[in-house]
């Protein structure tokens, strides 16, 4: 194809992912090929960049990629760290003792603090 204007849409879904990709470019002197993507996909960047290359002679042409999970997966895991937790609790009954005041302090209270939780994304398989 030598030039083009025109808008697409592609989607695909196994039982872990819902992708959608949505493709639009416009007439253009030279070929200028920008993507959006979510950061577990940035490795496919250059390999997107190379099928539009090999199609596209010119024009600007943004892709764009959506990813979800579907069903009950999860991309995201939550990790507890049990023992700053426990030492955290602990400094809270040390400082109340302290000062003649009983702690009320609750384990969802020790959850509110960055460190005791952190979410790591899972990884994906590439292939």
């Amino acid at each position: 194809m030598k030039s083009m204007t025109g808008y697409g849409q592609g989607v695909a879904q196994n039982e872990m992912y819902r992708v959608v990709v949505d493709i639009k470019s416009v007439n253009g002197r030279f070929l200028d090929i920008t993507t959006k993507m979510p950061r577990q996909l940035l490795f496919a960047e250059e390999a997107v960049k190379k099928i539009i290359s090999g199609n596209i002679a010119r024009g600007t042409v943004d892709v764009f990629v959506n990813m979800a999970s579907v069903g009950e997966t999860s991309d995201t895991t939550a990790k507890i760290n049990i023992e700053l937790a426990r030492q955290l609790f602990e400094g809270a009954r040390l400082v109340g003792d302290a000062v003649g005041v009983e702690s009320t302090i609750k384990p969802q209270d020790i959850l509110r603090f960055s460190d005791v939780v952190t979410y790591e994304q899972r990884e994906l398989d590439k292939d």
